[in-house]
């Protein structure tokens, strides 16, 4: 004798395969955080190893820089500027140069000095003055004295001017306010929502 399933029974069934439907759409949800958690990560790796490999260029070619802390280079470099320097992978030191360079003399260890090499005083060996000085400087400098030559100098003694440097800091907030706020923006109102669940459809 044949027995037909009742209504009861078939709705036990549609229940007992909901949860399977809930498990289905919860592994999806668990993938995609997966995917978005190796993809940061993978960014970040990716990010930390050029800045490490950047880095480690600059040191190569001898990269630097140095703030400049008196007028003895006027009107060329002022007091508070900033230099930008290479290394003699990309530049050997030559007569006319600035070059920053840190001597003995005597008995002192000099500080880093920003002049201009004005004369040779035989191989390897320099004559400098600064552009602003009466006249050159007292102490030879060795070739393997000299930490790089300058290529760029940074006007920053314009920042001494309180307004100057509150236009500049106000332009520097307002772009990092622009990159870090407006596109989050565009994506959070781009996104679209998720599909529901065959279990929260059903509910």
């Amino acid at each position: 004798m044949s027995v037909k399933p009742s209504g009861g029974a078939a709705g036990g069934a549609n229940q007992a395969a909901l949860p399977k439907d809930s498990q289905s759409g919860s592994d999806r949800r668990n993938g995609s955080r997966r995917k978005r958690f190796t993809r940061s990560a993978l960014g970040w790796l990716v990010t930390a190893g050029l800045v490490a490999a950047v880095i480690g260029g600059f040191n190569y070619v001898g990269i630097g820089s140095q703030v400049v802390m008196t007028s003895s280079m006027t009107p060329a470099i002022l007091a508070g500027d900033a230099v930008i320097t290479v290394g003699p992978r990309l530049h050997q030191a030559e007569i006319g140069d600035v070059v920053v360079y840190q001597v003995r003399w005597g008995s002192d260890e000099l500080p880093a000095i920003s002049h201009r090499i004005v004369a040779s005083k035989g191989p390897g060996v320099w004559t400098t003055k600064g552009d602003n000085n009466p006249g050159a400087d007292p102490w030879p400098v060795p070739q393997d004295r000299i930490s790089g030559v300058v290529i760029v100098h940074v006007p920053l003694h314009y920042f001494r001017d309180s307004r100057i440097a509150g236009a500049t800091l106000g332009a520097i907030a307002a772009v990092v306010v622009m990159v870090l706020f407006f596109p989050r923006r565009r994506r959070a109102e781009g996104a679209r929502p998720e599909a529901p669940t065959a279990h929260e459809f059903h509910q």
